[in-house]
């Protein structure tokens, strides 16, 4: 699994936000591909030759109590981090708190924390981990991991009907770098993502001289509908 971990890794040409839009937009969805991320740096700078940073120049000396680290990106719900500061290891929780039960996440974090423990101990490599068993389907209001409303928006398929539609399309392939032919193409689902999304409300209020709310934008972002609120606000201004 290393080896071959190794053998993926040297593919950098291509980042893991491109493998993410690539995957959403091979699965029609924009929900996020991997939203639970685990990562582990330990014995990096041994196998480097070296040693975990202990001095941090004018700032003195590292101490694993006085560090904060903050890492967050949009298309993770949850990263755990590992990584050596001097001569201990420094576990990290990353997430979207509005996705999580406070709860839940202190009972994760302190299992991790004692199978640590276990594994520095010696006693947990002989622990065979227990596996959770499917998670039945809790009520409307529960947070759910994963299962963020789709749009129930649909609109008949086919090229750009009009003009304005054709401009909509243009931008989006530019922005996004794929032909958008269907006029009930998404946005999301040809591998925008939020940040894509303000640069396409940007670039289209100099288009068409009109800004789009970037809420009316998430609500229905294909072609179609993208075009229908420009329109919209095109007949507010008359």
């Amino acid at each position: 699994m290393q080896a071959t971990s190794g053998e993926h890794a040297a593919h950098n040409l291509i980042t893991g936000v491109e493998v993410g839009r690539e995957v959403a937009r091979r699965r029609g969805s924009w929900r996020p591909v991997g939203p639970v991320v685990f990562q582990s740096v330990l014995g990096v700078d041994a196998a480097m030759g070296g040693g975990p940073p202990e001095d941090a120049g004018p700032l003195g000396r590292v101490v694993a109590a006085d560090y904060f680290h903050q890492l967050r990106t949009p298309q993770v719900a949850i990263e755990v981090r590992c990584f050596e500061l001097g001569p201990e290891m420094v576990a990290v929780f990353s997430l979207v708190e509005e996705l999580f039960e406070t709860d839940q996440v202190t009972a994760a974090f302190a299992e991790f924390v004692a199978l640590v423990d276990a594994l520095a101990d010696g006693s947990g490599w002989d622990r065979v981990p227990g596996l959770p068993e499917d998670a039945e389907p809790g009520p409307a209001s529960a947070l759910r991991l994963g299962l963020l409303p789709e749009a129930a928006v649909g609109h008949r398929d086919g090229p750009p009907a009009d003009e304005l539609e054709q401009a909509v399309a243009d931008v989006f392939e530019e922005l996004l770098e794929v032909p958008v032919l269907d006029r009930s193409a998404g946005f999301f689902g040809l591998g925008g993502d939020s940040l894509l999304a303000v640069r396409a409300v940007v670039r289209l209020a100099k288009e068409a001289g009109v800004s789009v709310p970037v809420r009316e934008f998430l609500a229905d972002s294909t072609v179609a509908g993208v075009a229908a609120a420009v329109r919209s606000r095109l007949g507010e201004q008359r």
